[in-house]
């Protein structure tokens, strides 16, 4: 084992007497971690919410030296271990710790970790694994790239392309040796080891004068000049991209299918229709899996950017059919996710009988039809419950019957019938009973067992 990799004696890079006051939003997040209370969020405020590292002043005055932050948490501690001691650094991490609590019904908080959510121990599992002492606690790391011209994440980025399937599966002492051997490479071999798309664009932006922590994330997604051209041009009401901004969408619209050419080109014509950039993880899935040349036929049939995110899915004809019908889109998708055979004049009926919308979905979900779903509900059976008696064949007759001879209890079973059960929740119809369905039986739920798997 080596016996210091971590330089654990160095100096901070700022003294902890000379960082500046942190800034409003990190103060308010210390002062909530100080108070140990929670803190609900608005709707969509939760990827934003957590403390950034550059968020910190005395990072944001590194980066001006090209010194960038470093995530060493997971398998990245292996690259941090094998990065050149003379171009690793750190200050002290003020950043609150804090994590994200989301709860089923898409409530989100954020919550002081106290002791959760702290990757240290993780980090010192992987550094064992690496055959490496645990690092010290409480920094937050710093890299500085060996070769100016190519930035940080450039060379990190170049460290993953090297490791195969075996790699990965031989844990970081894999990531370890494949970071020792491309830290080891001269200049000229790093280049040549580029991928061709990450090599024209560090060459072209150089040809630009731009070069390093500059255009890294530039480079690391391919992108040349040509085609930060090509996405400047297009854009509503004049606003132009920035290098962070397009680097970000043409990441999340590239794929094995999606070249980087074809990524930039589908970001342009997506911009031309006026669609916002990716926010978070808001329009993420819109842009992975609708060509911008499909969006505009929803736009021209009066759906707006945030529907055709609902619909993804769905066919254009079906979610007309049900915003006809007088359906808000996330009721209706809610319905067929619940039931991809459910139409709307049966939805309807379940508002004819009286059915809340809140109940209707899991009625649909556990395959009744509205009639049923009311004769049920008088009886005070919901629909997890109904399923069981369903499951033996028998009906609300059948309960109402049993009810009358005093043989109800919480909750209202068959009596003599024995089933498995799991509990998703507090209340009643967040059991799932291990039951079988009748054949043919519509609905998501229809033949679920207990553990939540589908029966053979």
């Amino acid at each position: 084992m080596i016996d210091d990799p971590w330089g654990s004696d160095d100096a901070p890079l700022v003294p902890p007497d000379a960082v500046a006051l942190l800034p409003p939003r990190l103060a308010d997040l210390a002062a909530l971690v100080a108070s140990g209370e929670s803190r609900e969020l608005a709707p969509g405020d939760g990827p934003g919410v957590m403390p950034r590292a550059d968020e910190l002043p005395e990072v944001t005055d590194l980066s001006e030296a090209d010194w960038v932050p470093f995530d060493a948490s997971g398998y990245e501690l292996a690259v941090l271990a094998a990065w050149p001691a003379g171009l690793r650094g750190w200050v002290v991490d003020r950043r609150p710790k804090v994590i994200l609590r989301m709860w089923m019904d898409g409530r989100q908080e954020i919550v002081p970790a106290s002791g959760r959510g702290d990757p240290y121990e993780e980090m010192c599992e992987t550094a064992t694994a690496c055959g490496l002492p645990p690092p010290p606690r409480g920094r937050l790391w710093l890299l500085r790239s060996p070769w100016p011209e190519l930035g940080v994440s450039v060379v990190v980025r170049m460290i993953w392309l090297r490791l195969g399937p075996e790699d990965h599966d031989s844990g970081p002492r894999a990531v370890f040796a494949a970071a020792q051997d491309f830290l080891a490479m001269t200049a000229e071999e790093v280049w040549q080891a580029l991928t061709p798309e990450m090599r024209a664009s560090a060459e072209g932006w150089l040809a630009r004068g731009r070069s390093g922590e500059d255009v890294a994330d530039l480079v690391c997604r391919g992108l040349h000049p040509v085609h930060l051209e090509r996405l400047r041009v297009a854009g509503p009401h004049g606003v132009v991209l920035t290098d962070g901004q397009a680097a970000e969408w043409v990441g999340v619209v590239v794929s094995p299918e999606v070249d980087t050419d074809a990524a930039v080109e589908r970001v342009a014509l997506w911009r031309e229709l006026g669609v916002p950039g990716p926010d978070g993880d808001r329009r993420r899935r819109l842009f992975m899996e609708m060509h911008p040349i499909e969006a505009r036929t929803w736009f021209e049939a009066g759906f707006a950017v945030d529907d055709v995110e609902t619909w993804l899915g769905v066919d254009l004809a079906t979610a007309v059919a049900w915003r006809s019908a007088g359906f808000e889109g996330g009721v209706a998708r809610d319905l067929l996710m619940a039931d991809p055979q459910l139409t709307p004049v049966e939805a309807q009926a379940f508002d004819a009988v009286g059915i809340a919308p809140g109940a209707r979905t899991r009625w649909v979900a556990t395959g009744f039809s509205a009639a049923e779903a009311r004769a049920w509900t008088d009886l005070d059976i919901v629909p997890a419950e109904a399923r069981v008696w369903r499951s033996v064949s028998l009906g609300p007759e059948n309960a109402k019957a049993q009810e009358a001879v005093g043989r109800h209890a919480l909750p209202p079973l068959p009596s003599g019938v024995v089933v498995g059960w799991a509990s998703l929740g507090p209340g009643r119809d967040d059991v799932n009973y291990g039951v079988t369905d009748p054949p043919g039986t519509r609905g998501s739920v229809a033949n679920i067992g207990p553990d939540g798997i589908p029966y053979p």
